[in-house]
């Protein structure tokens, strides 16, 4: 698809000021719903949309590329990080949970990350039916002498925006998450949202 020239802003439809977007892709599928759904058309929903699905694409391309050498993928070295974080063993449920990732995704990718030597899965001793996972000496060596680098690689990533403008998407983000798990608003959407995301991992 061509992508047109088109206004350097979209209304809310609100009446609040334009929203001035830079990515011309963007803002072309922006003007595009304007024309088809007329002057009152709230764009701002679109807008984030499109933005958050733009920037975390680039994001898993960044950080896939980052960890190629690892011979990782991105669903299995974020299990490792979030394991090399931990203070203690993490069941599979509290791992699960943490990731948002379904159950039995997460099997797969604690198994071939054992196939490697890099985490530990064990049995429970408080409930028989429960595994508790683990990073290895290995997996924890692997993480630690990796880890900064990455994070430094990975800052070049927000370099476009100052250390207040950081710190302001931080914010905003975190606000809407929050809102989202504790179901502000409309608590039926805010819940169908969560549970779509643990679903799709």
């Amino acid at each position: 698809m061509d992508v047109e020239p088109a206004g350097t802003g979209t209304g809310t439809g609100t009446g609040e000021p334009e929203l001035e977007l830079l990515d011309p892709r963007v803002r072309y599928q922006v003007e595009r719903a304007r024309a088809e759904h007329g002057p009152d058309f709230d764009a701002l929903p679109l807008s984030l949309t499109l933005l958050l699905h733009r920037v975390t694409a680039m994001l898993v391309k960044a950080s896939s590329l980052d960890i190629e050498p690892l011979g990782l993928t991105t669903a299995q070295f974020n299990v490792l990080t979030v394991l090399h974080r931990a203070e203690r063993p993490m069941t599979m449920t509290q791992l699960a949970e943490t990731l948002s990732i379904r159950p039995p995704n997460l099997t797969t990718l604690v198994d071939m990350l054992r196939g490697r030597g890099l985490v530990a899965k064990t049995v429970s001793r408080a409930d028989r039916r429960s595994f508790r996972v683990v990073t290895t000496a290995e997996g924890d060596a692997l993480m630690a002498d990796f880890l900064p680098g990455h994070w430094r690689f990975m800052s070049e990533f927000y370099a476009g925006l100052d250390a207040a403008g950081q710190r302001t998407l931080a914010t905003h983000l975190d606000r809407l998450l929050a809102t989202l798990h504790n179901g502000e608003g409309s608590a039926e959407i805010a819940s169908n949202i969560v549970a779509a995301a643990c679903d799709d991992g």
